[in-house]
């Protein structure tokens, strides 16, 4: 049986961190301010959903705050730490 791109959709987890390394990790977004939390010591990365880097700056405490102005749409945050890798989706209304 094939699966069509809507069914990998529909069972991809939004907002929830793609390794065990930081099960905790959590990025908000609301006015301006994109806040970080369990976090500390990543270098984030900020993506459209076309893949054009927007913003990046390192983190040094485990709930930060950085101002970002995005536009309404999609956004990956990537987060690396030597060999550790944290991916998260969120959106922007």
């Amino acid at each position: 049986m094939s699966r069509g791109l809507g069914d990998v959709y529909k069972r991809q987890v939004v907002a929830e961190p793609t390794t065990e390394t930081a099960p905790e990790a959590k990025v908000f977004y609301s006015n301006g301010s994109l806040r970080l939390d369990n976090l500390n010591g990543y270098t984030g990365y900020v993506y459209s959903i076309y893949g054009s880097a927007v913003s990046n700056f390192k983190i040094n405490s485990d709930s930060e705050t950085k101002s970002v102005n995005l536009k309404a749409g999609i956004y990956t945050f990537t987060g690396v730490k030597g060999n550790e890798k944290v991916s998260l989706k969120f959106s922007v209304r």
